[in-house]
């Protein structure tokens, strides 16, 4: 990394949990406050000759996705459905690459307000515009991340075994990232610079409005957080993600969850029924 004079990551803005909203037939998770950081990378010299070919931006992997639902009956004799959707048959993989192309690296333009993938020369089309080669590389260059994860959950499915309507009891969807600040070379080869880690949860019980379809949702003690960790120089730990990072696996989140939300792991019972959702 001769090129990389310095590098750091700061986390601008946490992100916040939001109170459960119910959209018809859906109870939607979400955050009031989306997961800010900025990059900034001094290199050590800047021009055009020194910078052509590099690619800057984030790149985001999950390191595990755990999401079920419990659904009861208004009697037990209705009985009960657990539903998993992050164990398999349904999500054959927890640690997966979190965009629609692995090992792409991108940034969020506070602009266009969206999400733009960071391709080869980038830097040198977005930053230096034929500047001549300056020994000691000037001001740093920056690029943001920024991120809004949400899940939702069925208010009411039928039970299999009883045909009977089941409403929807408790939910927990938990989701924990891994984001890496990256620099690509002219050659391909990422530079992983800055890295953290930050996990969202949300976990409630519901009960629902006698005669409607309304549901009130109540947080289950502890259940309820959205936590960032330190920045961390260089990669992960974890080499499995500095892999996923590189885009060392083809099967990415977006196909792993909509594979998992098509075919969920269901049991169902012709009672009411705690389930053990460690299993």
């Amino acid at each position: 990394m001769e090129r990389i004079a310095s590098s750091s990551l700061h986390i601008l803005q946490r992100p916040r949990i939001a109170p459960p909203q119910q959209m018809g037939g859906l109870i939607k998770f979400g955050l009031t406050h989306a997961i800010e950081a900025k990059g900034e990378v001094a290199f050590a010299s800047r021009g055009s000759r020194s910078l052509e070919g590099w690619t800057l931006g984030f790149a985001q992997v999950q390191r595990h996705d755990t999401r079920w639902t419990v659904y009861r009956g208004t009697t037990a004799a209705d009985g009960s459905v657990f539903e998993q959707n992050a164990r398999p048959p349904a999500r054959t993989q927890q640690a997966c690459f979190d965009g629609d192309k692995p090992g792409a690296i991108w940034y969020f333009d506070q602009y266009r307000m969206c999400w733009l993938q960071s391709r080869p020369n980038d830097v040198y089309k977005r930053f230096v515009v034929d500047l001549p080669d300056v020994p000691g590389g000037g001001s740093p260059f920056e690029v943001f991340h920024q991120d809004v994860p949400a899940a939702g959950v069925q208010v009411f499915v039928m039970n299999g075994k009883t045909k009977a309507m089941n409403y929807l009891a408790a939910a927990q969807t938990e989701i924990a990232f891994c984001t890496a600040l990256i620099a690509r070379d002219h050659a391909g080869q990422p530079h992983f610079l800055q890295s953290f880690y930050w996990t969202i949860r949300w976990q409630y019980r519901f009960a629902r409005l006698p005669g409607t379809m309304q549901f009130r949702a109540s947080e289950v003690a502890g259940g309820v957080a959205a936590t960032v960790s330190k920045v961390i120089k260089g990669a992960p730990p974890e080499r499995r993600l500095a892999e996923l990072l590189k885009g060392g696996q083809p099967t990415t989140c977006t196909i792993l969850g909509r594979r998992a939300l098509a075919k969920p792991h269901l049991t169902e019972t012709a009672d009411w029924r705690d389930f053990d959702v460690r299993r």
